[in-house]
């Protein structure tokens, strides 16, 4: 898009010029602005802008019509990344934002690339390279599960009470939203739920700072193979480590891989966490909590396809979510069906 085009829209386009000026200068002009389609919750733009001292190059995240979150706060992710920054996580630096009627905020686009899950091998074929990448995730995990959270300030998140109660806190609110947007009764997702709730002791029992998305596809790799940037911080929240470690490896992004994400065995990134905090949890509640991701995806994945059926959004992509999730429920079918649950 134009400069031109996006400087005479009455919306969003103009909306951001606005804020470039005010933040590079009068003269700011955008000068590139292309909407992204990888991301699943805040709608991402990546912006070029032309200033007195030569361009810059932004990354923009806008609150959505309607998305799978259900609540989102600028405020809040703009805290968390600050937050990160400030106990040494590699994130974007955050320019600013800006509250309306969709709030959105415009951080620097660092440069490199995000591998995903399916093509990480083709990114980094080297496996040692792999599994460096790997560790290195392990280790900005550990860096954030080990930060002390009675010194963070990231209203409106509140330090759970109950170390205990994570895990059913996290299934009493995931059952609200299947009750919310379900159209007919998933006898699977009814099953996974009462699991949930009927184990919900198995979490680890222990509190931190969780990014709950910290994942191949979620990190900027720079050309070396380092992590330059951990992204979407839009789920983090104070809740049991353990979700985080079982995320990694959840089968959604693992596939039919031996591999954690595609890049390290899951036993090599525990014992490099467990070097850095002296902890690793017991594998209940590694069991846990993987059933409550492929759960939770395959709950999302009915909340985006209703919010198109209502019209709240037009983005295609939340009504092919519900093609999508039967890979999610095939991998909850299987993690039962081959006794991964435990008893």
């Amino acid at each position: 898009m134009t400069a031109v085009l996006v400087e005479q829209e009455s919306g969003f386009g103009a909306e951001l010029a606005g804020f470039v000026r005010e933040r590079f200068g009068p003269g700011a002009r955008i000068t590139e602005m292309d909407r992204r389609g990888e991301g699943w919750s805040w709608e991402t733009y990546l912006v070029a802008v032309e200033t007195a001292s030569g361009t810059v190059r932004l990354a923009v995240k806008r609150e959505p019509a309607d998305g799978i979150l259900g609540s989102y706060d600028v405020g809040l992710e703009v805290a968390l990344l600050e937050t990160a920054a400030a106990i040494g996580i590699p994130v974007p630096a955050v320019y600013g934002s800006r509250t309306g009627a969709r709030d959105f905020y415009v951080m620097e686009r660092v440069p490199g690339s995000v591998p995903m899950p399916w093509d990480v091998r083709k990114r980094i074929p080297d496996l040692d390279r792999r599994r460096a990448l790997g560790t290195e995730i392990a280790s900005i995990m550990a860096r954030l599960h080990t930060a002390d959270i009675r010194a963070m300030r990231l209203p409106p998140l509140e330090i759970p009470t109950d170390a205990a109660a994570t895990g059913a806190e996290e299934a009493a609110r995931w059952r609200r939203v299947y009750e919310e947007n379900r159209t007919v009764r998933i006898p699977l997702i009814d099953l996974a739920l009462a699991w949930l709730e009927a184990r919900a002791d198995h979490v680890s029992g222990r509190l931190a700072l969780v990014h709950n998305d910290l994942r191949i596809g979620n990190v900027i790799v720079d050309g070396d193979g380092s992590v330059a940037a951990v992204l979407d911080w839009e789920t983090a929240r104070f809740t049991d480590p353990a979700a985080d470690l079982a995320k990694f490896d959840i089968p959604t992004f693992r596939g039919r891989s031996p591999l954690a994400g595609q890049v390290i065995e899951m036993e090599r990134y525990l014992a490099a966490y467990a070097d850095l905090t002296g902890w690793r949890p017991e594998e209940r509640a590694l069991r846990y909590w993987t059933c409550m991701e492929l759960t939770k995806g395959i709950i999302g994945s009915i909340k985006a396809s209703k919010s198109f059926e209502r019209g709240t959004t037009a983005d295609v992509r939340y009504l092919n979510m519900a093609y999508q999730m039967h890979h999610a429920l095939r991998w909850l079918l299987e993690t039962l069906r081959d006794g991964e649950w435990g008893d």
